[in-house]
């Protein structure tokens, strides 16, 4: 793992998994890394969240995002007629 190499001393990651249904869970991951005192990784304490309903509020967003600048487009052009 390259972070683990790099000498830092935290881990920050997002991870898709497919689940055995076939859906997807969306997965914030975050660590600390301890190291001896030659910098050699020893142990790693993490935790990982799902985040999975927070993707899903971003694409919904975004979709929204979309729909508001096709309507403001249609409205400017409306307004200029």
């Amino acid at each position: 793992m390259k972070t683990i190499a790099s000498g830092n001393k935290s881990w920050n990651d997002t991870f898709m998994f497919k689940l055995h249904d076939g859906s997807e869970a969306f997965t914030a991951i975050g660590a600390s890394i301890i190291r001896d005192e030659e910098g050699k990784a020893t142990h790693l304490i993490g935790a990982i969240q799902d985040v999975s309903k927070l993707k899903e509020l971003e694409k919904k967003l975004d979709e929204q995002i979309t729909i508001y600048e096709q309507d403001s487009e249609i409205f400017l052009i409306a307004a200029k007629l």
